[in-house]
This record gives structure tokens, C-alpha cells and sequence, in this order.
């Protein structure tokens, strides 16, 4: 029986690595501007809102959703977020971690 060389094993396991990808929907929004549009609204307050998903071994096990933490942060107080910021962040610790998306804003009643 014929046995792979150890140099074609590793070229197969480098290659299978290097060529892996994956793909994921970030969010929707219903309005997106980074300009300054003037609207009309009632009180605002702080707000901030995560969703987050562990990783083990460096494998997710799952994917954060920009939709999850922005609907966490709007929550029942308002239905828009204004001068929103998303921040993505992300910790490891040896063999597990975890990835979030993060927004903060003024949640608003939008008129």
C-alpha cells in the first residue's frame, strides 16, 4: 500500500485551509444615511443593544445578526434608532470566544 508523502498532506491541508470562505448577511435597514437629514421625532434616549455568538476551537457557533442588536437596542421604546454607530468586537481566550455586534443610538418615535 501505497503511502502519501507527509510534504502532500500538508499541501492538501495548507490548501483546504487557505481556500475556505463563508459569506453573511450583515442587516437591513428600512432608512440609511450618513448625511444629516432633518427629521421630525419625539424624545430620544441612549440606547445601546448586542447580539453576540460563541466560538469554540476557533469555529463559530453561529454568526451575530446587526438586525438582533439593532431590534435589542430599539427594544419596545421607540421604533427608529438616530445618530446610530455599529461597532464589531470580538475576544479569545485559548480554545473558545466570542464575536457580537454592537449599536449604539437615540432610540426615536419617528412622526
Amino acid at each position: 500500500m501505497n503511502r502519501l508523502p507527509v510534504r502532500t498532506i500538508f499541501l492538501l491541508v495548507a490548501t483546504s485551509v487557505t481556500l475556505g470562505a463563508c459569506s453573511q448577511r450583515l442587516g437591513d435597514f428600512t432608512a440609511l444615511s450618513s448625511k444629516n437629514v432633518p427629521l421630525k421625532y419625539e424624545t430620544s434616549t441612549v440606547v445601546e443593544g448586542a447580539d453576540c455568538r460563541w466560538n469554540i476551537l476557533g469555529f463559530p457557533l453561529g454568526f451575530p445578526n446587526l438586525k438582533e442588536a439593532t431590534d435589542n437596542a430599539i427594544g419596545s421604546r421607540g421604533n427608529a434608532l438616530v445618530n446610530e454607530v455599529t461597532y464589531q468586537t470580538g475576544w479569545s481566550v485559548f480554545f473558545f470566544g466570542q464575536a457580537c455586534f454592537k449599536v449604539k443610538g437615540d432610540v426615536v418615535t419617528l412622526k
